[in-house]
């Protein structure tokens, strides 16, 4: 049907150019006549078919053309390129936490080992720009140290947080100012736009638009003896705790942490490590709060009655609201970190212990061990004992 339809397209245009060459028609008439002609194809539902072929846009012929210069072989028959030995620099020098004035050191041995005939990076900052031709930059995000909000676009000019208040910088013993916490992010489009630029990669891209399926799947009711249309839902989310505050909306942090217990969990932060500690009072379990559908930043009341961030976007779903439990806690996953956690504090492992100068000092406050707490050595250092 379509080429049938096709067909006649491009035989009215025909005739259309024919009846405007021996008649003289104007060429405004002639637009109006080919726009008449395509706004009835439209209201027709007919859309011609895109077979040709269109060179590259301006942005990927200029990443074809990089790309090409730097995978060239650094002689016949090796299998290295520029591009790969840049890439591997990279990759060594994180890895292995090196230094950049010594990968510019090695970078110097190696230029004077093989041949100038090599191109390869002559310093680590050159490989750094050649890699970053590819497109696949990162943004570094400072967000609150208690995991409040990111100071992102509209947020980004913020000194400090707007759930809580907490400062964004801290001032070294240099006296510069700097993020106390800092998150890198990838952003997805540039990334999606280089799978289109791989041969191999873009017709994978586009099979969810080729194979587009119906919603739902066909399937017979042997109970009722007929065919519906079965559909998938989300009955509720299996997570650990700090997975729960991002899929929930409620921050799992603070006196009301644990939306069941609320204000009677006798939570606190300790004084020296800021981390949150809980002791479980089982006399009252308070229920869940409504999730608002205002869209404020800071809700009426936060942390005092309700811990609730954002609206989930679960609740976009038109059977959530009527979930009794939206969400559980992985205990398999909880008892997995407990465990690794303690296991490492006992055995004293090394970056990983818990057993640290701050915990030493939040035991002095609030536990009775003497016999644990610092001991202050004469060189002004401290020293841990037990």
């Amino acid at each position: 049907m379509e080429r049938l339809m096709g067909s006649m397209v491009y035989f009215i245009i025909w005739l259309l150019v024919k009846v405007v060459c021996r008649r003289n028609i104007v060429m405004s008439n002639m637009i109006e006549l080919m726009i008449w002609l395509m706004m009835l194809l439209a209201s027709i539902g007919f859309e011609p078919e895109q077979n040709f072929e269109e060179p590259p846009n301006e942005e990927a012929m200029r990443f074809y053309q990089e790309l090409e210069e730097a995978s060239r072989p650094l002689w016949v028959g090796s299998q290295h390129s520029k591009l790969s030995v840049a890439v591997r620099m990279i990759n060594i020098k994180s890895n292995w936490t090196v230094a950049e004035a010594a990968m510019d050191s090695m970078i110097k041995l190696v230029g004077k080992l093989v041949s100038p005939e090599f191109d390869i990076p002559k310093s680590y900052y050159e490989a750094k720009i050649l890699v970053s031709k590819l497109g696949l930059s990162y943004d570094r995000i400072h967000y609150c140290p208690n995991g409040c909000m990111l100071f992102y676009k509209q947020d980004a000019d913020l000194n400090e947080c707007k759930l809580c208040g907490h400062a964004r910088y801290k001032r070294t013993l240099s006296g510069k100012m700097v993020p106390i916490k800092a998150m890198h992010y990838l952003p997805i489009i540039p990334r999606l736009k280089r799978l289109f630029t791989s041969p191999s990669s873009a017709p994978h891209m586009r099979w969810h638009s080729e194979n587009r399926r119906p919603p739902g799947v066909v399937t017979y009711d042997v109970s009722t003896k007929s065919n519906f249309n079965m559909r998938a839902s989300l009955m509720w989310t299996i997570n650990d705790f700090p997975a729960y505050r991002m899929l929930s909306g409620w921050m799992t942090a603070g006196k009301l942490a644990c939306p069941y217990c609320m204000e009677n969990s006798k939570a606190f932060t300790l004084k020296h490590g800021h981390k949150n500690s809980w002791r479980r009072n089982l006399g009252r379990v308070c229920h869940l709060p409504k999730v608002t559908e205002v869209a404020l930043y800071r809700l009426p009341g936060y942390g005092v009655e309700h811990n609730w961030t954002k609206q989930s976007i679960f609740w976009e779903l038109p059977y959530w609201k009527y979930n009794l439990l939206r969400h559980n806690l992985d205990m398999m996953h909880i008892e997995k970190n407990y465990f690794d956690n303690l296991f490492n504090t006992v055995s004293d492992v090394k970056g990983k212990t818990k057993d640290n100068p701050k915990a030493r000092l939040d035991l002095k406050e609030y536990c009775r061990r003497p016999e644990l707490n610092l001991q202050e050595l004469a060189n002004n250092k401290v020293q841990k004992i037990g």
